[in-house]
């Protein structure tokens, strides 16, 4: 921002633009005005009032590398009606639906009409599942509907929508529907101007807005709250006052703090006053300034008053604070307040944002609790997919019988698991989903599958498009490692599949029961039971080699009863099967690894103890390091992971994994098969 910037009121006297014309475009140079909706449109008469917009909106945008750096937004908020945008809970969908689309139309109809730059939405707050729902259908639907007047007109800068958020209720109780929410909006306004607001009934003075305090009402608490939820900081906005509350009959300290008073409460015992009006009775220069809350007052001993208000320090430091904590910006409750030479708004605007620290798009800038790094971290589990020179996280949403998910082509049930699915991933900020289900065995339930994931590849690309994210999602399958069971389906999945992940890490279980020891997952061997057969069959089918993974174990499968080699090679053993035959295990302090051998073959490691009869075949830092080298040299996908957490503190074998530079070996190799496969 700018010192020459300047602020002014205009009114719009001009007739209505030809909607028809694609003339109405908006430079992206232009500042941009957002005003809100409140219970109904405003008549005519009113028009005066509602275009005295703020025009003001501060972008530092660093191109390359998803780096938003800070947008800093003050919209103009009016509370002349304290409405609420009531929701009707109505059984048909088609009366809602046309009872949405009166609402949406004028709403856009108002914004064209006033060349506006937004909107923001004030209901508070839904509470019931009918009302939250139909909340996040109506700003999806308000989207849609700004996007495409942006492709009619050729506006060249989106239409922003704004939502009132509540500085209690949702970061508590609504984290579901603030990530709902969140596809359609561009910024969260939270309401954290009236903290300790007369009209309360509380008994006690205290300041409107304090940036800190020593409860849990202040924007620091509230704002860390959120961000810590959504990882979004640059989502949201708080709301700073124009104005002061003017307490009567105050009694003595409530605390060791001038600021926070008893009041015995009257029918005159408070009031609030505008900015502008406090030069007709009150003396700002005897203001005295809080430390905790980083805002003055007056107190009047002798008439036992008391007014807690904004001023100019205290403004400035509220915009620090948006800079420091990469917040979205500040929006004011009201412009109008102010007085008239923008005493108030000047002092926000004074705190040059854009030569500021700069900080990646949506890096968090507060310490997270515990809970909250819990959270976003380890979520079900997660996959780690080796993909060229990155890593990227997937979800295994988890293990389903066919029939509960697939069974059925009903729209209907494809569209709520479809939701879950993309509700989940945005809401834990994963890059993406991996379809852990029974492969489809009947025509049917092909069908369905390849219908389901279609679907389900449209709404990630959907989510994409309105969250303007720069890096696709991952949507990943698991496939088994018979390839005769898939090849039919591998070829209508390919389009909207992203990789298949074969699952190569269970070829010698012990509850196959064959009688037979062998590796888990041997890199290659003297049957067609290994990782290379196995990837050689799908890359010579689909042609397709970088839409491959193999799956990898970290862990060991341990076997007792072990007899005489039936082969010249020791993994490969007759066991007795018996109940407690062999075990799935991790690799555990108590295994020497210094006597494991190497086998040639299958390129695993094993322990072997003839005395016990006992069988220890694993994986390790070698047999990891020979598998992503075989990923490299065939031009594969990467490797799966089965499972992460099965790694040691040291991360031991992902490190092994990692140690392998993908990218100078795979230059100018998109999807060149390196197999044989005459």
């Amino acid at each position: 921002m700018t010192e020459n910037t300047s602020v002014g009121y205009v009114n719009i006297r001009d007739a209505p633009p030809d909607y028809r014309s694609t003339s109405d475009t908006a430079s992206a140079n232009e500042p941009l005005i957002m005003i809100p909706i409140r219970k109904e449109i405003r008549q005519v008469e009113e028009r005066q009032h509602r275009n005295r917009a703020l025009k003001r909106r501060i972008f530092c945008f660093s191109v390359g590398f998803v780096s938003w750096l800070l947008a800093v937004f003050i919209g103009v908020f009016i509370w002349k009606n304290y409405g609420e945008m009531v929701f009707q809970t109505v059984n048909q969908r088609r009366e809602i639906s046309q009872i949405f689309r009166v609402w949406i139309d004028s709403i856009s109809s108002f914004i064209l009409e006033n060349h506006l730059d937004g909107v923001e939405l004030y209901y508070r707050w839904p509470k019931s599942k009918e009302d939250k729902d139909n909340y996040v259908f109506l700003a999806r639907e308000l989207r849609y509907k700004l996007q495409s007047i942006e492709r009619i007109t050729r506006r060249q800068t989106p239409y922003i929508i704004s939502v009132l958020a509540s500085p209690f209720n949702w970061n508590a109780k609504g984290e579901s529907l603030i990530f709902d929410l969140s596809p359609s909006v561009d910024f969260f306004n939270v309401e954290t101007e009236n903290f300790n607001a007369p009209w309360h009934g509380t008994g006690q003075a205290s300041p409107f807005s304090p940036l800190y305090s020593s409860n849990q009402e202040s924007i620091d608490f509230t704002m860390k709250a959120y961000v810590c939820t959504t990882k979004l900081p640059n989502r949201f906005n708080f709301i700073v006052p124009f104005r002061g509350a003017f307490w009567k009959n105050v009694e003595r300290p409530s605390k060791d703090d001038e600021h926070y008073k008893s009041v015995g409460m009257k029918n005159d015992s408070e009031e609030w006053v505008a900015w502008r009006e406090f030069k007709k009775g009150w003396n700002i220069s005897s203001a005295i300034w809080d430390d905790v809350s980083r805002t003055p007052y007056i107190l009047d001993l002798i008439n036992r008053t008391l007014l807690t208000f904004e001023n100019e320090r205290s403004l400035r430091e509220k915009m620090e604070y948006v800079v420091s904590k990469n917040l979205g910006g500040i929006t004011i409750d009201r412009v109008d307040w102010d007085d008239d030479s923008n005493t108030l708004l000047n002092a926000l605007t004074s705190v040059d944002v854009c030569s500021g620290p700069k900080f990646k798009n949506n890096e968090i800038n507060y310490k997270l609790t515990d809970r909250n790094r819990t959270k976003s971290i380890w979520v079900f589990g997660f996959i780690l997919l080796t993909i060229l020179a990155a890593i990227s996280y997937v979800l295994t949403i988890g293990v389903f019988k066919l029939v509960d998910v697939l069974s059925s082509a009903e729209t209907e049930k494809h569209r709520n698991h479809i939701d879950s699915i993309s509700s989940f991933i945005h809401k834990h900020y994963l890059d993406g989903v991996e379809l852990f289900y029974k492969w489809p065995e009947s025509k049917e339930d092909k069908e369905s599958f390849v219908f389901f994931v279609r679907e389900l590849r449209y709404e990630l690309e959907n989510m994409e498009r309105i969250s303007s994210r720069n890096s696709s999602y991952v949507l990943s399958i698991v496939a088994p490692r018979q390839m005769e069971e898939s090849e039919s389906i591998i070829f209508h999945l390919l389009s909207s599949v992203d990789f298949f992940n074969v699952e190569t890490n269970n070829y010698n279980l012990p509850w196959h029961k064959t009688g037979i020891t062998g590796p888990p997952s041997p890199l290659y061997s003297k049957n067609n039971e290994s990782i290379d057969a196995t990837m050689k069959a799908y890359t010579c089918i689909a042609k397709l080699p970088s839409k491959f993974n193999f799956v990898v174990p970290f862990r060991g499968v341990f076997w007792k009863n072990v007899k005489d080699s039936s082969t010249d090679d020791e993994q490969y053993r007759t066991v007795s099967i018996k109940n407690d035959s062999g075990l799935r295990i991790s690799f555990k302090k108590e295994w020497d690894s210094t006597r494991a051998n190497w086998d040639d073959v299958s390129k695993t490691p094993y322990i072997w103890d003839p005395k016990y009869r006992t069988l220890l075949t694993f994986e390790n830092e070698r047999s990891m390091k020979a598998k992503i080298e075989y990923v490299v040299s065939n031009n594969l996908g990467g490797i799966t992971i089965d499972s992460l957490e099965w790694d040691d503190d040291s991360n031991t074998l992902l490190n092994a994994l990692t140690s392998v530079d993908l990218c100078p070996k795979r230059k100018n190799k998109q999807d060149k098969i390196e197999y044989d496969c005459g």
